[in-house]
């Protein structure tokens, strides 16, 4: 995640009055809730997007993340112990589980063949916490997938999922990462190839 993005998002005291307007009526409480949204959006991205390494089309699962961000807004107490960061996080990830398990019916898909990921590096702690539908991930299968990807990827790949998963822009990746915009894309391609292969392997395990 940028510097800019993650300085807007980690202002936490900025972020508390912001929540106080937001809960409120009228014109101001539509425009702290729209700013809270738009920081926090770069947090939706990030656990979003590893869905794309499933097959999925990662834009539909940010619309239903953001949902769970603005319920997270509208529903979050001051008095909780919880930040409102960590708390923002769970309501996400349940809105992106919950519209997962909706598609996964839909398509008549079995429950284990598909799991939300959140990154390489960080996504068994976060995605297995308590309290975040313990019921459709399997911490076993989750340390599994984590190993497979590094055996794949280049390191390369690797520096293009990681910005990928940071919620990132495909221009912000080939900056961040100094590649032209091409190599950027033709990345991703192999990585979603590689997924792919992947999840095949694990599903016939």
């Amino acid at each position: 995640m940028s510097q800019e993005r993650m300085e807007a998002y980690n202002d936490a005291a900025e972020n508390e009055a912001l929540l106080a307007v937001a809960q409120g009526s009228g014109e101001s409480a539509a425009e702290a809730e729209a700013e809270l949204v738009r920081r926090y959006l770069p947090l939706v991205r990030s656990l979003s997007r590893p869905l794309y390494l499933w097959g999925w089309e990662s834009e539909d699962f940010i619309q239903e993340g953001t949902l769970g961000l603005i319920k997270a807004i509208r529903s979050y107490q001051s008095e909780r112990e919880t930040p409102f960061g960590a708390y923002a996080k769970v309501c996400v990830l349940h809105e992106l589980n919950r519209a997962l398990q909706s598609n996964l019916r839909k398509k008549d898909i079995p429950r284990e063949g598909v799991m939300p990921l959140e990154s390489v590096d960080e996504w068994v702690e976060a995605i297995c916490s308590p309290g975040v539908e313990e019921d459709v991930i399997s911490k076993v299968e989750v340390a599994r997938l984590v190993e497979e990807i590094r055996m794949v990827l280049s390191p390369l790949e690797k520096k293009v999922l990681s910005a990928y998963l940071d919620g990132l822009s495909f221009d912000e990746m080939a900056e961040a990462i100094s590649v032209p915009k091409k190599a950027v894309n033709n990345a991703m391609y192999r990585i979603r190839s590689k997924s792919e292969k992947i999840r095949a392997k694990l599903n016939q395990a």
